[in-house]
């Protein structure tokens, strides 16, 4: 009896690490005004490694060096897993520039976003599907506001990947 709950807490010591890994999350935020949408997009580095294997120098750290050198390969395939149209016209995404932050599960690659849409935007579709290839888990979290500085949130997943916000008030 003693050796089985001591090989239990044994396991559950050496399980609680799994336990504590935080799940794959993407900040997405969007500020729309009449034709235009800017916004960020925060992508950790863990998980762009996931895709990329960026630690190139195997030291268990990412950093900006090998984030940069592989920026245009990492663009390709955020910008291939973003969609945002209005009344069925597509919206061009443009990146305008990167940047690194650091929250508190570690460091996020920052992806500004420039996007013109052909006419003014009362319904905003965005199709979402970053990372869902590889971690059916992953979850984007959208924080939307709008010229009226109405802000909507919302939670994109491998079975919700297509949504749309009406722009009430724009």
């Amino acid at each position: 009896m003693i050796a089985r709950l001591l090989f239990a807490l044994c396991f559950s010591l050496l399980a609680a690490p799994a336990f504590a890994h935080k799940p794959s999350d993407s900040y997405l935020g969007l500020r729309v005004t009449d034709t235009v949408i800017e916004g960020h997009w925060d992508i950790a580095a863990r998980d762009l490694d996931a895709v990329f294997d960026l630690d190139r120098n195997a030291d268990g750290k990412i950093d900006w060096g090998e984030i940069n050198s592989r920026s245009a390969e990492i663009d390709a395939y955020a910008m291939s897993r973003l969609a945002l149209s209005s009344s069925g016209n597509p919206c061009p995404l443009t990146i305008t520039d990167h940047q690194v932050d650091r929250h508190t599960d570690g460091g996020y690659l920052v992806v500004n976003l420039r996007v013109v849409c052909s006419a003014h935007v009362d319904v905003l579709d965005v199709d979402y599907s970053l990372l869902f290839d590889i971690d059916a888990l992953h979850r984007g979290l959208l924080k939307l506001e709008t010229g009226s500085a109405r802000v909507t949130s919302a939670v994109f997943s491998a079975s919700n990947r297509r949504q749309s916000f009406a722009m009430a008030g724009t």
